[in-house]
């Protein structure tokens, strides 16, 4: 996920989560990866860490990153959702001025889906 800040705005903590569901619907959180839990048992699911201005730059914009080794993920994990929330109370998508979120092949580095703040500031109200 990355985000850039609206001209003269403040810092905004946005965060990337990706929660991990079992065949029956329940969340499992040891499995899960977030800001508090940068991987999973098996390291098959890594957060590269908790950025809380939007000012880092992994690559391409990028300020948070999961990576997923599909083939690790324990068969008791149904589904991966990947989510991304505002941190800061008071605050929603609409204080950024863009945010996206993007699914990777990182080994060809294919980009297979993109959501971009357009759609999520409908969500979230105007100001």
């Amino acid at each position: 996920m990355g985000w850039e800040l609206m001209k003269g705005g403040r810092a905004i903590d946005l965060d990337t989560a990706c929660v991990c569901v079992g065949i029956t619907g329940e969340v499992l959180m040891d499995e899960t990866v977030y800001f508090g839990q940068l991987h999973n048992p098996n390291g098959s699911i890594r957060h590269t860490g908790d950025e809380r201005t939007g000012e880092a730059d992994l690559g391409q914009g990028d300020d948070e990153i999961i990576m997923c080794d599909l083939a690790k993920i324990p068969p008791k994990v149904a589904a991966l959702f990947f989510i991304g929330t505002v941190a800061d109370d008071g605050r929603n998508f609409s204080d950024v001025k863009s945010c996206r979120i993007r699914l990777v092949d990182w080994a060809s580095g294919v980009e297979r889906s993109e959501e971009h703040t357009s759609e999520l500031q409908s969500l979230a109200g105007s100001r």
